[in-house]
């Protein structure tokens, strides 16, 4: 469990060998972002893009939806959730 790691610009490449070498074949890599960081989607896509390349991982599921949660910061939130699964 971890937060804010697609935050750096620097975090894909440095994610995806930590992701592959801990992940075993038919686990499951979930990833949740705010959908309003200021980067977009182009961190998570890159980490995305970095994990199925080889064929490694599939990308099972994507989707976008509004979470409530009591908070500093407010009580609704957009995110991208995604789901992964390791292949070989």
């Amino acid at each position: 469990l971890a937060a804010d790691v697609v935050y750096d610009e620097g975090a894909p490449s440095l994610l995806s060998p930590l992701l592959h070498q801990l992940t075993a074949v038919d686990g499951k890599v979930l990833l949740t972002d705010n959908a309003d960081r200021p980067y977009a989607d182009e961190r998570r896509d890159a980490l995305l893009t970095l994990l199925c390349r080889e064929g490694d991982f599939e990308l099972v599921e994507q989707r976008a939806m509004e979470v409530t949660l009591e908070s500093r910061q407010g009580s609704r939130f957009s995110i991208v959730h995604c789901e992964l699964v390791r292949q070989s």
